[in-house]
């Protein structure tokens, strides 16, 4: 009983989460300042939204995963040394591919916001809420005395995450088969970096890759001033799922194994 009412509180947080940011963004998205500028928008969402999820750190009792500890920190960029690379190789290419291209960068009024939104805002209130909330509330219901208890508590936790993605159907109208292909891959990200969390306990950390992950991924549009989201994601197919998923599932079961998982377990 106590497995299912963690549950159903951590999706009924979710929801909450996605109802309340939906609803920002229908309430100011006619606001002439944030109209030529939607990552304006976004960061006063963000700030709305990480208030929401302190409240709820607050009510649960999870406020200590807050606590900042340099070593588990710089902990992170190693243990998720994949996607350190990976951010660094995409962001050379991203800055070559846009020179090459003869684009002209865009102006810093509208380049800051962009990073701001995505880095800062995306990253953390995305993790507090995915690996700092959720995947808290599994632990409680699974415990982390076991590997089966993090595995499934990560697993669970992941695949919230990754359905908490359908809600770019509904607001920003991207396709259903590359909404889907979102969330497939969001959620086998989920158990990468579900898996860094639960290794390195450092909240800060995952956020931060998180954030510079997204980054690099949306550099054309927030940089360059090349497509949108909604024709980014709606770009994405089903048939390119395979290799990501054998990806982060390998990387998941990986960081998890044997001689490292006694690092997430608690005494």
């Amino acid at each position: 009983m106590k497995k299912i009412s963690k549950i159903i509180q951590a999706i009924l947080i979710i929801v909450s989460y996605l109802v309340i940011y939906s609803g920002i963004g229908k309430l100011f998205k006619h606001f002439s300042l944030v109209k030529s500028n939607q990552y304006i928008l976004q960061i006063i969402a963000y700030i709305i939204m990480t208030i929401f999820l302190l409240v709820i750190l607050t009510l649960i009792k999870k406020k200590s995963i807050l606590k900042f500890e340099k070593k588990s920190f710089f902990k992170t960029f190693l243990i998720g040394g994949f996607v350190s690379f990976l951010i660094i190789f995409a962001f050379i290419s991203g800055v070559k591919t846009g020179i090459d291209s003869g684009n002209k960068i865009l102006p810093l009024y509208k380049i800051i916001p962009f990073c701001i939104s995505i880095i800062v805002g995306t990253g953390f209130t995305e993790e507090l809420l995915c690996r700092g909330i959720v995947q808290n509330l599994m632990f409680d219901a699974f415990g982390k005395k076991t590997k089966k208890g993090i595995c499934l508590s990560i697993i669970i936790s992941s695949l919230l995450f990754g359905s908490a993605h359908f809600i770019n159907y509904f607001t920003i109208k991207a396709s259903f088969e590359g909404v889907l292909t979102q969330v497939i891959v969001a959620t086998v990200i989920g158990l990468y970096f579900g898996a860094i969390y639960a290794r390195c306990k450092n909240i800060w950390g995952v956020a931060l890759i998180h954030g510079l992950f997204d980054f690099v991924q949306m550099m054309d549009e927030g940089i360059w001033g090349i497509g949108s989201a909604t024709a980014t994601i709606s770009s994405y197919k089903l048939s390119t799922v395979t290799f990501p998923i054998m990806l982060y599932t390998f990387l998941f079961i990986f960081l998890l194994r044997k001689e490292k998982i006694k690092e997430c377990m608690e005494k």
